[in-house]
C-alpha cells in the first residue's frame, strides 16, 4: 500500500511539474520534460544493470532527483532569459546560458552525490536504497541537464529558427540581497554543524549496522 501511494505521489508530482514547466517556459519547458523522462529511463536502466530493486525509499530518492533536475532547468532557462534581455541573440543566449550555470549545477550535484556516497557507505536497508537511486539520479541529471537539454534546445532552434522560453515572470527583478545575508547563513550553518557533531560525540558516534 505504501509503495502504491508513493508511486501515485510520484505521478502527481510529475504531472504538476509538467504543467508548470510547459506553462512557464513554453517550448523550452517541453524539452525539459523530454530530458526528465530520459532521466527516469537512465535511473531504471542503472537499477536493472546493477541488479538493484526499486524500493519505497528508492522512490523517494527518485522524487528528490526529479526536483533537482527541474531546479537545474529553471536555472538554465532563467539565465537564458537574462541573456536575451541583455541584447544577445537567441543562439548566443543559449550558449552563454548553459555555460554560465554549468559550475553551479555541477557543484550542487557533486555535493549531494557525496552525501549519497556517505549514506551508501554507512547506511543500511532503506537508507541505502534511497542513496542508491539518488546517486543514479544525480549522475543522470548531470547528463540530461548539461548535455541533452542543450542539444535539444539547439537542435530545435536550428530546425525552426526560434525557441520559446516563456513570457511569465512571477519574480521578475526581485530585489533580495542574498549575498548580504551570507554571514547570517554561514553562522546558522556553523551552529547546526557544531550541534550535530557534539550530538554524535555525546552519544558515542553513529550506530553501525
Amino acid at each position: 500500500e505504501s509503495i502504491v501511494q508513493s508511486t501515485r505521489a510520484l505521478a502527481i508530482a510529475a504531472a504538476c511539474i509538467t504543467v508548470f514547466m510547459v506553462g512557464y517556459y513554453g517550448t523550452a519547458g517541453v524539452i525539459s520534460i523530454i530530458a526528465l523522462v530520459l532521466n527516469l529511463l537512465v535511473i531504471v536502466a542503472c537499477l536493472n544493470l546493477f541488479g538493484a530493486t526499486l524500493t519505497l525509499s528508492g522512490i523517494g530518492g527518485i522524487i528528490l532527483t526529479i526536483g533537482m533536475a527541474v531546479d537545474g532547468n529553471v536555472l538554465i532557462y532563467e539565465r537564458i532569459r537574462e541573456e536575451i534581455e541583455a541584447g544577445r541573440s537567441l543562439r548566443d543566449a543559449l550558449r552563454h546560458g548553459f555555460h554560465s550555470v554549468f559550475i553551479v549545477i555541477l557543484d550542487s550535484h557533486l555535493t549531494v552525490l557525496l552525501a549519497a556516497f556517505v549514506l551508501l557507505q554507512f547506511g543500511s536497508g532503506s537508507v541505502q536504497g534511497f542513496a542508491l537511486t539518488m546517486a543514479f539520479g544525480l549522475i543522470a541529471n548531470l547528463f540530461t541537464n548539461l548535455t541533452v537539454t542543450y542539444a535539444l534546445c539547439l537542435k530545435w532552434f536550428e530546425w525552426t529558427g526560434k525557441l520559446g522560453v516563456g513570457r511569465l515572470r512571477i519574480l521578475h527583478h526581485a530585489n533580495l540581497d542574498f549575498i548580504g545575508l551570507r554571514n547570517f547563513s554561514f553562522s546558522i550553518s556553523a551552529v547546526l554543524g557544531v550541534a550535530a557533531i557534539l550530538y554524535l560525540v555525546f552519544r558515542g558516534g553513529p550506530e553501525m549496522a
